[in-house]
């Protein structure tokens, strides 16, 4: 869970809980926050999963997008 009491200043930022993320696509693991310890940039996230959908769909191999 991740909150953030709007209330305070941007500068309690220990009012945030730490969080996991694990992207997965048909078996492929696209992103892990587990593994890379960093919040995903979610534009790059997205053009991934687009890429890796598109590839899967027009029959390519997708394990080139594991993580």
């Amino acid at each position: 869970h991740q909150y953030v009491d709007m209330n305070h200043n941007w500068a309690k930022m220990d009012k945030i809980e730490i969080g996991g993320l694990e992207v997965y696509f048909m078996g492929v693991r696209l992103f892990s926050k587990k593994l890379s310890g960093v919040w995903p940039h979610i534009r790059l996230l997205k053009e991934k999963c687009k890429n890796a959908y598109d590839d899967y769909i027009a029959g390519n191999d997708i394990s080139i997008y594991e993580t």
